[in-house]
């Protein structure tokens, strides 16, 4: 564990220990495992959480507090009220630095407080891509085969510049990617997959956001025809794909002008975002959108329906990052 994380717990296990007024009441007993008024928790530090970071982080929590065979503890620099409730709709406690805690499990403790200010602050982190660098990453994960392609072939397909390309190898190395005999390879593919769907949401997603729009009176997203060039992502494109998630979230991602949609007259202006839409930014030509884009819309949301939706994805169209 790094030192600023361990810093997170200490500080956070301090706040929560003053609290209960009572000495020896929490013991550290690893990096990993802490015992509270005798029950055994597994904690997991994060500077904060996010909706879009959320998934990722309960879905990694809950499967090292099953293997230790504890209750999942999310220690946090910062968390807000609503991320709390969202972790605690989930089966996951949670604790930051202020001493704001959501810690209740069945048939004992404890301690529930939220509202306290804190003064932690989230520290940069040393690798974070911009939009251009995560076309790059995206494209490495279309095919892992792609990152031994020559730098001007990869600059053309992803449409950036030769030095963004070499940036962007450059950052990989060497936790995402090493060199051989045979050339550049990737390593680490889950977590680099998981770090790409991450920084999507975060850093590009938010820019690619074109306009809100509504379904018309009677008009059943199913129903809709959308212009070629115009696909359907996260829970709709997911239920395209296997017919398995019901969905509650439209999102739709263009390649074309928004008037083209709206002359559809089965999508019409809105203030609200009953369907959101996206500018598209890949260029290979698609029927349907690709279970990356998916996978990364689906674990941006702090849906447990998503999460389980995106480890279909996972499982059975993108075992080969696996």
């Amino acid at each position: 564990m790094n030192t600023r994380k361990e810093e997170i717990i200490q500080m956070a296990l301090f706040q929560l220990e003053t609290q209960l007024g009572m000495s020896n009441a929490i013991v550290l007993q690893n990096d990993d495992t802490v015992e509270i008024l005798g029950r055994k928790f597994c904690v997991m530090a994060e500077t904060t959480v996010t909706k879009t970071s959320y998934n990722f982080i309960a879905e990694t929590l809950k499967e090292r507090a099953h293997a230790a065979n504890a209750l999942p503890l999310l220690v946090c620099g910062s968390i807000s009220g609503e991320m709390m409730s969202i972790a605690k709709a989930d089966g996951i406690f949670t604790l930051d630095t202020a001493g704001n805690c959501e810690i209740t499990p069945e048939g004992g403790p404890f301690l529930s407080l939220r509202g306290r200010k804190t003064e932690y602050r989230r520290q940069n982190s040393s690798m974070v891509f911009r939009t251009a660098g995560l076309r790059v990453v995206y494209y490495f994960l279309l095919d892992p085969k792609n990152i031994r392609k020559p730098y001007r072939k990869i600059m053309v397909d992803t449409d950036v510049s030769v030095a963004t390309v070499k940036n962007t190898v450059d950052a990989l190395m060497p936790q995402y990617c090493f060199e051989s005999k045979e050339g550049r390879n990737l390593t680490n593919l889950p977590k680099l997959l998981d770090f790409w769907a991450e920084q999507y949401n975060q850093v590009y997603k938010p820019r690619l956001y074109a306009t809100n729009l509504a379904l018309a009176p009677g008009i059943q997203w199913g129903d809709v025809l959308l212009p070629e060039g115009v696909q359907w992502g996260g829970e709709c494109g997911a239920f395209k794909r296997d017919g398995y998630l019901s969905p509650q979230s439209f999102e739709l991602y263009t390649a074309v002008p928004i008037r083209e949609l709206i002359k559809t007259r089965q999508l019409i202006p809105a203030k609200d975002n009953t369907v959101t839409v996206y500018q598209s930014f890949w260029k290979l030509p698609e029927k349907d959108i690709h279970p990356l884009i998916l996978y990364a819309d689906l674990m941006g949301t702090a849906d447990g329906r998503c999460r389980e939706e995106a480890q279909r994805l996972l499982n059975n169209d993108l075992s080969y990052l696996l």
